[in-house]
Protein backbone atom coordinates (compact mmCIF):
# COMPACT_ATOMS: atom_id res chain seq x y z
CA UNK A 1 0.00 0.00 0.00
CA UNK A 2 2.84 2.29 1.20
CA UNK A 3 3.99 1.78 -2.85
CA UNK A 4 1.11 2.57 -4.57
CA UNK A 5 0.33 5.37 -2.05
CA UNK A 6 3.77 6.64 -2.99
CA UNK A 7 3.75 6.53 -6.70
CA UNK A 8 0.24 8.62 -6.85
CA UNK A 9 -2.56 8.55 -9.01
CA UNK A 10 -2.07 7.73 -12.20
CA UNK A 11 1.36 5.86 -11.97
CA UNK A 12 2.28 2.85 -13.40
CA UNK A 13 2.83 -0.60 -12.06
CA UNK A 14 6.30 -0.71 -12.55
CA UNK A 15 6.55 2.55 -10.79
CA UNK A 16 5.37 1.21 -7.56
CA UNK A 17 7.83 -1.75 -8.19
CA UNK A 18 10.23 0.92 -8.48
CA UNK A 19 9.41 2.58 -4.93
CA UNK A 20 8.71 -1.16 -3.16
CA UNK A 21 12.57 -1.87 -4.30
CA UNK A 22 13.59 1.38 -3.01
CA UNK A 23 12.37 0.43 0.67
CA UNK A 24 14.10 -2.96 -0.03
CA UNK A 25 17.65 -1.43 -0.64
CA UNK A 26 16.72 0.58 3.00
CA UNK A 27 15.90 -2.43 4.63
CA UNK A 28 19.13 -4.20 3.04
CA UNK A 29 21.25 -1.15 4.09
CA UNK A 30 20.23 -1.35 7.94
CA UNK A 31 17.66 1.86 8.03
CA UNK A 32 15.90 1.37 11.22
CA UNK A 33 17.09 -1.62 12.22
CA UNK A 34 16.47 -3.31 9.02
CA UNK A 35 12.74 -3.82 9.73
CA UNK A 36 10.43 -3.22 6.30
CA UNK A 37 7.64 -1.81 9.17
CA UNK A 38 9.90 0.42 10.56
CA UNK A 39 11.38 1.41 7.73
CA UNK A 40 7.96 1.64 5.90
CA UNK A 41 7.02 3.82 8.88
CA UNK A 42 9.60 6.33 8.60
CA UNK A 43 9.75 6.86 4.91
CA UNK A 44 7.67 9.90 4.74
CA UNK A 45 10.92 11.73 6.66
CA UNK A 46 12.82 10.65 3.50
CA UNK A 47 10.10 11.98 0.91
CA UNK A 48 11.18 14.34 -2.02
CA UNK A 49 7.66 15.55 -2.79
CA UNK A 50 5.39 16.59 -0.19
CA UNK A 51 3.07 13.42 0.24
CA UNK A 52 -0.36 13.82 -1.68
CA UNK A 53 -3.67 12.64 -0.42
CA UNK A 54 -4.51 9.15 -2.72
CA UNK A 55 -7.42 7.42 -2.82
CA UNK A 56 -6.60 3.39 -3.28
CA UNK A 57 -9.03 1.47 -5.20
CA UNK A 58 -8.77 -1.99 -4.45
CA UNK A 59 -10.49 -2.65 -7.91
CA UNK A 60 -7.74 -1.77 -9.78
CA UNK A 61 -5.91 -3.85 -11.85
CA UNK A 62 -2.62 -2.47 -11.85
CA UNK A 63 -3.16 -1.88 -7.28
CA UNK A 64 -4.22 -5.84 -7.67
CA UNK A 65 -1.15 -6.72 -10.03
CA UNK A 66 1.02 -4.83 -7.21
CA UNK A 67 -0.23 -6.78 -4.41
CA UNK A 68 0.29 -9.58 -6.61
CA UNK A 69 3.60 -8.66 -7.06
CA UNK A 70 5.28 -7.89 -3.75
CA UNK A 71 5.81 -10.53 -2.15
CA UNK A 72 8.90 -11.40 -5.06
CA UNK A 73 10.21 -8.27 -3.85
CA UNK A 74 9.94 -8.97 -0.39
CA UNK A 75 11.22 -11.87 0.08
CA UNK A 76 13.66 -11.68 -2.93
CA UNK A 77 17.65 -12.24 -2.04
CA UNK A 78 18.63 -10.91 -5.54
CA UNK A 79 19.68 -6.67 -5.52
CA UNK A 80 17.16 -6.09 -8.04
CA UNK A 81 14.74 -8.37 -10.69
CA UNK A 82 15.58 -9.59 -13.80
CA UNK A 83 14.11 -8.55 -16.63
CA UNK A 84 10.45 -9.99 -17.31
CA UNK A 85 7.90 -9.00 -19.69
CA UNK A 86 6.49 -6.18 -17.33
CA UNK A 87 10.08 -4.51 -17.11
CA UNK A 88 10.20 -5.07 -20.95
CA UNK A 89 7.24 -3.48 -21.68
CA UNK A 90 8.62 -0.05 -19.25
CA UNK A 91 10.72 0.84 -21.77
CA UNK A 92 8.10 3.42 -23.02
CA UNK A 93 8.58 4.87 -18.84
CA UNK A 94 12.26 4.21 -18.99
CA UNK A 95 15.46 3.25 -20.62
CA UNK A 96 16.50 -0.05 -20.49
CA UNK A 97 18.01 -1.06 -16.88
CA UNK A 98 16.42 1.56 -15.00
CA UNK A 99 13.97 -0.73 -13.22
CA UNK A 100 16.94 -2.85 -12.36
CA UNK A 101 18.83 0.46 -11.23
CA UNK A 102 15.59 1.78 -8.90
CA UNK A 103 16.24 -1.76 -6.72
CA UNK A 104 19.55 0.39 -6.12
CA UNK A 105 18.81 3.53 -5.08
CA UNK A 106 17.30 4.47 -1.23
CA UNK A 107 15.04 7.84 -2.69
CA UNK A 108 12.77 8.69 -5.72
CA UNK A 109 11.37 12.08 -6.92
CA UNK A 110 8.82 13.24 -9.05
CA UNK A 111 10.10 16.12 -11.20
CA UNK A 112 7.25 19.02 -11.42
CA UNK A 113 5.99 19.11 -8.06
CA UNK A 114 7.19 20.82 -5.40
CA UNK A 115 10.43 19.18 -3.72
CA UNK A 116 10.81 19.32 0.31
CA UNK A 117 13.49 21.55 1.68
CA UNK A 118 15.16 18.46 3.46
CA UNK A 119 14.91 16.76 0.29
CA UNK A 120 16.90 19.57 -1.67
CA UNK A 121 19.46 20.22 1.40
CA UNK A 122 20.49 16.49 1.96
CA UNK A 123 19.77 14.98 -1.44
CA UNK A 124 19.73 16.99 -4.20
CA UNK A 125 22.61 19.14 -3.28
CA UNK A 126 25.17 16.27 -2.54
CA UNK A 127 24.80 14.77 -5.84
CA UNK A 128 28.47 12.72 -4.92
CA UNK A 129 26.94 10.84 -1.98
CA UNK A 130 23.53 10.53 -4.14
CA UNK A 131 24.16 10.17 -7.68
CA UNK A 132 20.87 9.69 -9.84
CA UNK A 133 20.65 6.50 -11.35
CA UNK A 134 17.47 6.10 -13.02
CA UNK A 135 14.25 7.70 -14.77
CA UNK A 136 10.73 6.59 -15.20
CA UNK A 137 8.68 8.94 -16.91
CA UNK A 138 9.02 11.95 -14.14
CA UNK A 139 10.45 9.57 -11.65
CA UNK A 140 13.31 9.77 -10.72
CA UNK A 141 15.57 7.39 -8.62
CA UNK A 142 18.82 8.68 -6.26
CA UNK A 143 21.23 6.46 -4.61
Amino acid sequence: MFAARAAGKGASLEQMKAIALCIRKRVWDGWHDGSWLSVIEHADETLANPPAQVYLDPNSRIFQRLVADIDDIYFSSRPSPSPTYETKTAQRFAPEGAYDAAGQCCYWMFLGQPIRPWFQEHIIQRPDQHAHRAQMGLMLFLE
